[in-house]
């Protein structure tokens, strides 16, 4: 398709070329098929690869030379051959900004860097797994997607990795010679580094060999000198804990006159594993421009942190060195001194200063010495944060100085700062106690263990310091391996003095700084949580329950109760003892804790109640004894042992004393129990048998019984039976109830009379007629006894005449007695009449009887 395209617009060129001139660079932009060049810078091909290989470069695209969108990359990327895992992609936007690509592999942006401005890169890939020869592939692919692909190929090595500070070139003849490194584990031992055996330098037949158990040692520092083989004043220098090299060679007249050096570096570890470096040095002549600073050459540093977030007061550091016994801490490194041609007849024609980083490059011109008969030019810049590219990010800086006389010899002089805005790094956190791992207190004795490392200028282990509980800590406090980083402190806590409650976290606070100045802080939220415990536990909350399915607050045998108690202060449970019912409980808990839960079983043949408990002793996790013993709950709480059923008692029906019963009407009993009752509804039989409803409504300690339409043709008085009722643990009634006669009576139609009516004479009558003082007696009795409702009505009438009766007091229910007495118009007459009765009645169920009338057989007389 691309080539179809091309021949496309090629085409319309051409047709558009009758008509005008062709503009090259439309010809450049459609021509655009040239590959982008991946320039690699370091390291070398065939390099010895170490722990982590950082690989530098730069990709060249020139638009002016082959039309290609003006130079843009799409994407650019990485990957090891053999190790899919460690590969990295970037994609590339028109702007320049780049983004990593995750999908395609796991380097991240931290280790991927572009600068746009150059189109350099800087890759760190981890080769921690590697174990052979590596092929690093860099692929850069264009924005009209022309590809190239580098290969890098790295070496194993069996011995100490040696990688030198700079790339020497050149030797002076009349100058020492100056070759520094640094040495790090191989690859094939991992992390384990074999401590160094030996290291040999050899040039020109001559061995300078540095045995280091026959050096002479101060501290981190082996020192051999003289060296055999050189002029006095040589010396080898081998620092142990930060496995840093350096020799400074003399060279005798005869070896000066040598125009390439060959010099061959073997380092040997103490497993007999050896690495071989070697170097050839061109001599240069001594009429090139000398150059004298007052800033030495050594390990310089600088960080972009501000003191605010934990940077140094003064940014630039350089440590101590054999040559400068001290350090250096400026704001500002001043590059002043003095660049001088060699010969009388040159002058210095051009001085300046190039900063080198990820950032890019910048260049600085210096002023020369106009005045054509001075030879020397002297110069002066300040370096300062934030100046010449040395911002957050920059990575190492090379500051190169440049001095060329105006017969174009020149002469350089490097200098390497290093950026370290990072500080140190803790790790491998650990902490325990005399008393228990998670709690401690004034007895206590509690340990931290921690690493900490900074791979840039080192942990300034007299910067660690910090606090536990109060208690100061300086350096000498605590135990420390400087090789590793390990460190460990043991604090005493019995003036520990930041507690202000019962319990609370025991304060930790840790600092380190880097030996540029770079501090980190740690705190308690490093380590596993440990709580400070101060005086004796309170239980806050003591409560007792069961595990009884219906109710917590109450029991049967062979239900299970628990105590549950909470403290100011973590508990342990081995010491926590109390007991259930006269039993020892077991606790729950098998670690400490604020609450805690014992348990017993009820016993079968126990029968307290409530059930009681008591706690005997407790402590706290860190056996502190706390106040008991302790016998009562603190929410009221209790367990109701139950050990025999429910007693029933039965209510009044209708809540009356004596309740009468219609046809059809309903009514209602309460049945009230001493016990808790269960769900379980009881059987109720009500007498006499009918066909009406029974409904039942219950409540834990009571159930009404409501009898709907109550029906059947007989008088009779109401029973109930009771059974099938039980307690809330199950237990049945103790009273079973059978055909227990209610207060209640049913009285299913109208009442009815049984009555009669007589002549009582008097004493002094014993004629057949009435005489005056004889009485007429009404006599009735209710039908099967039911009781009326208030008195009767009862009407006597003579003649149509009513006559005034008199209820007999001496009568009761259900018999009644009502007389008249006769006087004497009552048989004055000439006619006889018998006398005639009405009654009028209602029972006490509201049933109207139907009125019972008659006539007496005897007859009266009355006035006419």
């Amino acid at each position: 398709m691309k080539k179809l395209s091309v021949i496309l617009v090629f085409t319309a060129i051409a047709l558009i070329s009758c008509f005008m001139p062709i503009n090259d660079e439309i010809v450049f932009a459609v021509e655009d098929n040239r590959n982008p060049q991946i320039v690699i810078s370091s390291p070398k091909r065939d390099s010895i690869y170490m722990s982590t290989v950082t690989i530098k470069g730069y990709v060249k695209d020139d638009s002016q030379e082959s039309g290609d969108n003006k130079g843009a990359l799409s994407s650019l990327s990485v990957e090891a051959a053999s190790n899919p895992d460690h590969r990295g992609r970037i994609k590339i936007d028109s702007d320049g900004s780049y983004t990593v690509d995750t999908d395609f592999g796991g380097i991240t942006r931290d280790n991927f860097i572009y600068n746009h401005a150059n189109k350099g890169f800087t890759i760190k890939i981890d080769t921690n797994d590697w174990s052979q020869t590596m092929f690093i592939v860099i692929t850069a692919i264009d924005r009209n997607d022309n590809e190239t692909k580098e290969t890098l190929r790295l070496q194993r090595s069996e011995g100490p990795f040696m990688e030198l500070d700079e790339d020497y070139k050149y030797y002076l003849i009349d100058r020492a010679i100056d070759i520094s490194g640094k040495l790090a584990n191989s690859n094939s031992q991992k992390d384990s580094y074999d401590e160094l055996k030996s290291l040999t330098l050899q040039i020109l037949g001559n061995e300078a060999k540095l045995d280091i158990e026959g050096g002479t040692r101060n501290g981190d520092l082996i020192q051999k000198s003289p060296l055999e083989g050189f002029k006095a004043g040589s010396y080898l220098n081998y620092d142990v804990s930060k496995r840093k090299f350096a020799f400074h060679l003399l060279l005798f007249a005869t070896q000066k006159e040598t125009a390439i050096l060959n010099i061959s570096i073997s380092a040997e570890d103490k497993s007999g594993n050896t690495t071989y470096l070697n170097k050839s040095l061109t001599r240069k002549s001594n009429l090139d421009p000398t150059i004298h600073s007052d800033l030495l050459v050594r390990d310089y540093y600088f960080s972009a942190l501000s003191p605010t977030s934990g940077g140094p007061a003064k940014p630039f550091y350089a440590p101590a060195t054999s040559d400068t016994s001290s350090e250096m801490r400026v704001d500002t490194l001043s590059l002043n001194g003095l660049a001088t041609a060699n010969t009388g007849a040159e002058r210095i024609s051009e001085l300046k200063l190039e900063f080198a980083n990820t950032l890019g490059t910048q260049v600085v011109s210096l002023p020369t010495n106009p005045d054509p008969t001075i030879r020397s030019s002297s110069f002066a810049h300040s370096v300062n944060l934030g100046s010449n590219n040395l911002n957050s990010g920059a990575g190492d800086t090379t500051i190169t100085l440049f001095a060329k006389d105006n017969a174009n010899r020149t002469s350089e002089k490097v200098w390497l700062v290093q950026e370290d805005s990072a500080p140190p790094v803790f790790s491998n956190f650990s902490i325990s106690a005399s008393t228990n791992h998670l709690y401690v207190g004034h007895s206590s004795t509690v340990t931290l263990g921690f690493t900490v490392r900074d791979v840039k200028t080192g942990v300034d282990f007299s910067k660690l310091s910090g606090t536990v509980a109060g208690i100061n800590l300086e350096s000498r406090h605590f135990q420390i391996t400087r090789n590793t980083g390990v460190c460990s402190v043991a604090v005493s806590l019995t003036d520990a003095t930041a507690i202000s409650s019962s319990i609370e976290d025991l304060s930790i606070s840790i600092s380190v700084s880097d030996k540029i100045g770079n501090t980190r802080s740690i705190d308690a939220g490093s380590f596993d949580r440990v709580q400070f415990l101060q005086g004796p536990p309170t239980l806050t909350s003591i409560g007792i329950a069961s595990n009884n399915t219906v109710s917590t607050s109450i029991a049967k045998r062979n239900d299970t109760v628990i105590l549950s108690v909470n403290s100011t202060q973590p508990l342990d449970p081995n010491q926590f003892e109390a007991t259930i019912a006269g039993v020892a409980a077991s606790v729950d808990q098998s670690s400490p804790a604020k609450v805690l839960t014992a348990r017993v079983t009820i016993p079968t043949t126990y029968s307290t109640s409530p059930i009681p408990f008591e706690i005997t002793a407790f402590s706290n996790a860190i056996g502190t004894a706390g106040t008991a013993p302790i016998s009562s709950t603190t929410d009221g709480s209790s367990v109701i042992l139950y050990t025999e059923g429910p007693y029933l008692t039965i209510g009044q029906v209708n809540r009356v004393d004596k309740a009468y019963i219609q046809r059809g009407n309903s009514f209602s009993l309460s049945v009230t129990s001493n016990q808790p009752l269960s769900d379980t509804q009881p059987t109720v039989i009500i007498t006499p048998t009918n066909s009406s409803t029974i409904a039942f409504a219950q409540d834990r300690r009571s159930f009404t019984v409501v009898v709907n339409s109550f029906t059947g043709s007989s008088d009779a008085r109401i029973a109930i039976s009771i059974s099938g009722a039980s307690n809330v643990v199950g237990i049945s009634q103790r009273n079973r109830i059978r055909d227990e006669q209610l207060n209640a009576w049913y009285y299913p139609g109208r009442p009815t009379l049984n009555a009669q009516i007589s002549l009582s004479k008097g004493v002094g009558n014993s004629g057949k007629d009435p005489e005056v003082g004889d009485k007429v007696a009404l006599e009735f009795s209710v039908v099967n006894d039911r009781v009326l409702q208030a008195e009767p009505t009862v009407e006597l009438t003579l003649s149509g005449n009513a006559l005034s009766v008199t209820k007999d007091g001496t009568v009761s229910h259900p018999d009644y007695r009502y007389t008249y007495t006769i006087v004497s118009d009552d048989i004055s007459g000439s006619k006889r009449k018998p006398v005639e009765y009405t009654i009028n009645f209602t029972d006490m169920a509201g049933n109207v009887g139907n009125p019972d009338t008659g006539t007496s057989s005897f007859k009266l007389r009355p006035a006419p």
